[in-house]
């Protein structure tokens, strides 16, 4: 197996990749979790299903934060919303390279598909950086 490098690159103030042992290490607010999450795909293999539920169980926010975070839903007009408290609070995350091999196929193909959104910026930057559109 050979280990893929990439960059060291802080996109911001809250967000820094390093690598170490061959896992990516991110500090993600609680906003890029949601995007992440939001990212994984539904269907796939078992390995791919396998590592997705792991990432979900991982990534997914718990009692004990969704309190600390004062996690919400509110209405906007007829829609409902989630809202939270400490939007630049971060959490660090290790992903293995299976893992950011699958985030990186998927925002790729977002790119491909010309469906990325605004939200997606902060995944792009931190997973594959050296690839600007």
């Amino acid at each position: 197996m050979t280990k893929q490098t990439t960059g060291v690159r802080r996109t911001s103030k809250t967000a820094e990749k390093k690598e170490e042992k061959g896992l990516v290490k991110l500090d993600l607010t609680v906003g890029h979790r949601f995007s992440l999450l939001e990212l994984l795909p539904a269907k796939g293999g078992i390995t791919t299903i396998r590592i997705v539920h792991e990432l979900r169980q991982r990534l997914g926010i718990g009692a004990k934060e969704a309190l600390d975070i004062n996690l919400r839903e509110e209405a906007l007009g007829k829609a409902m919303v989630i809202k939270w408290d400490n939007a630049t609070k971060t959490r660090s995350f290790s992903f293995g390279g299976f893992e950011v091999k699958l985030i990186i196929e998927h925002l790729q193909k977002l790119q491909k598909d010309e469906v990325l959104e605004e939200k997606h910026l902060p995944l792009w930057d931190m997973f594959i950086p050296e690839e600007r559109p």
